[in-house]
């Protein structure tokens, strides 16, 4: 006979519930992220407009960080949009960009240079989970990857 909402559970269905519990707890946490990430993203756009960026750059560059994101949380397996390492930068940008070749990315130096502006703003907004010095030289990375000719950084850039 089917089970009802009373039967007591047995010995060997314990292990199921934790199973349970700990799939539903994952989607949650995965939500409350997502959901972090939305609301970045439109700081993110407050912070541009408030530097006076022309509004069809901010369009571009929030969707560009948007779909960064989501190619961090899906082929990276880190949907946490705070948790950021330089290999995680380095690999999301040199090999995820290119293979998936997400629309309105032209090369992975247009990811570079859009995630720079991203990494930028968690840091003035004190966002960065990192120290300031991990945050510049994950800024310092981006710039390499964004302009990979030293004479295309501008003048007092220099990666350490």
């Amino acid at each position: 006979m089917g089970s009802t909402d009373d039967t007591p559970l047995l010995p060997g269905d314990w292990g199921n519930v934790d199973q349970e519990r700990t799939r539903i707890l994952d989607a949650r946490r995965r939500q409350a992220q997502h959901d972090q990430a939305r609301s970045l993203v439109g700081e993110f756009e407050e912070w541009m407009q408030e530097l006076e960026d022309e509004p069809d750059e901010i369009s571009a560059t929030s969707r560009t960080v948007r779909e960064l994101l989501r190619l961090k949380d899906e082929e990276l397996d880190s949907p946490d949009p705070l948790d950021w390492s330089e290999e995680m930068i380095t690999q999301l940008v040199t090999e995820v960009v290119p293979r998936r070749k997400p629309a309105g990315l032209n090369a992975p130096k247009d990811a570079a240079r859009d995630l720079l502006q991203f990494v930028t703003f968690l840091q003035s907004a004190k966002r960065w989970r990192k120290s300031f010095v991990d945050g510049e030289r994950m800024r310092m990375r981006l710039i390499h990857l964004a302009h990979p000719d030293p004479e295309d950084w501008g003048p007092g850039i220099r990666l350490t």
